[in-house]
């Protein structure tokens, strides 16, 4: 059995800097701003991530990233106020728990399989 499925066309401009990274995305329907983009340090860390409105409306969501060496621990919004915090194991990519503050300090907890890798 065959099922009809549509086709959503979204025309967007990517843009990328000098290693390749995303920087930004502009929908091409409200090209004033982008809807989203994504500002590194200079060891290509992401430290801040935005979506933004479209024709001047102020940016809805922005995001800044705290790090210990290599693992985000924290992430704030733009007026500095704690969104959630990051509790890693020994290894450099296992985290434990996911503490939301903004939720009443509720954790999330990540789950490995039997490879070591992330489940939902």
């Amino acid at each position: 059995m065959i099922y009809p499925t549509r086709v959503y066309r979204w025309r967007a401009v990517l843009s990328i800097d000098c290693d390749n990274r995303l920087e930004s995305v502009t929908d091409l329907g409200c090209p004033s701003t982008p809807k989203y983009y994504n500002s590194n340090d200079y060891q290509g860390r992401c430290v801040k991530r935005g979506v933004e409105g479209c024709y001047g409306v102020p940016p809805t969501t922005v995001t800044e990233y705290c790090y210990d060496g290599d693992q985000i621990i924290a992430d704030y919004n733009s007026s500095g106020v704690l969104l959630r915090k990051y509790v890693y194991g020994p290894g450099i990519d296992e985290p434990i728990c996911m503490i939301d503050v903004q939720n009443g300090n509720k954790l999330y907890y990540y789950h490995y399989d039997g490879l070591s890798r992330l489940v939902r």
